[in-house]
C-alpha cells in the first residue's frame, strides 16, 4: 500500500470515527415499580469528522433493557460541505508532509486507527461494566468536559457538545505522535545501552574442570 493510499484510510477512520457527546445522568422512573422509563435518551453518539454526518441515540427499552436509535440532527448537506473541504486539505497535508519526510505514514495511521477503534467503542458503552465505565469516565467524558469549561470561559457558547470530542480526538492524535517517537528512542538507547553492556562483559562459560 503506498503513501497516498495510507493517507486515504486516515481519512477515512476520520470519518467513520464515533463520539460520545450526552450522557443522560438523570433518567426518569416509575413511581411504583422504580424501574427506568421507557423510551428516554441514555448516550448520544455523533458519526463523522469535524462535523457529524449522523447522530446515534441509545435509548431506555422495557425491562431495563435498551435499544439504538439513528437520527440526524445536522443538515446532511451542510456537513458534507464543511467535511469534504476540511479532510482533503487534511489529506493534501499529510501527503505533502510525507513527501517531504517529515511524517512517518505508517506510524500516523496506525495512531489513528488505533483512537478511531477506542473512540468507536462508545456505541458499545451499555454493555460496559461498571468499572471501565469509570475509567472511560476520567479518560473521556472529564478531559472533554474541560475542554467544554476552556469555551464557557472565553465566552464561547457553544450549540451543542459536539465540538469538544472531536477537539479532544485530535489532540489525541496529535500528542500520540512524538511521543511514540519518543517511546521508541528511549527504547532503542536502552536496548544500544544493554548491548554495549553484554560486549563488555562477555558471558564467560563455566569451566567444567
Amino acid at each position: 500500500m503506498n503513501a497516498n493510499a495510507k493517507t486515504a484510510v486516515i481519512i477515512l477512520c476520520l470519518t467513520l470515527t464515533c463520539f460520545l457527546t450526552q450522557c443522560e445522568s438523570c433518567l426518569r422512573k416509575d413511581k411504583v415499580t422504580k424501574k427506568t422509563l421507557p423510551d428516554q435518551v441514555m448516550y448520544t453518539i455523533s458519526c463523522g469528522f469535524p462535523f457529524p454526518y449522523f447522530d446515534v441515540k441509545v435509548k431506555t427499552g422495557v425491562d431495563e433493557g435498551f435499544y439504538y436509535t439513528m437520527d440526524c440532527a445536522y443538515q446532511l448537506p451542510v456537513s458534507m460541505a464543511v467535511n469534504v473541504p476540511a479532510l482533503a486539505l487534511v489529506f493534501s497535508l499529510l501527503t505533502l508532509m510525507a513527501r517531504n519526510g517529515r511524517l512517518g505514514i505508517n506510524r500516523l495511521l496506525a495512531i489513528t486507527a488505533a483512537f478511531a477503534v477506542l473512540f468507536d467503542s462508545s456505541l458499545l458503552i451499555p454493555f460496559f461494566p461498571g468499572f471501565f465505565e469509570t475509567v472511560f469516565g476520567y479518560l473521556y467524558v472529564y478531559p472533554v468536559a474541560f475542554i467544554s469549561r476552556l469555551f464557557e470561559l472565553a465566552g464561547i457558547e457553544l450549540p451543542d457538545n459536539n465540538i469538544p470530542p472531536r477537539i479532544y480526538y485530535a489532540f489525541l492524535i496529535v500528542a500520540a505522535y512524538p511521543l511514540s517517537l519518543l517511546v521508541q528512542r528511549l527504547v532503542k538507547a536502552a536496548g544500544m545501552k544493554l548491548r554495549k553492556k553484554t560486549a563488555c562483559h562477555p558471558r564467560q562459560d563455566d569451566d567444567p574442570h
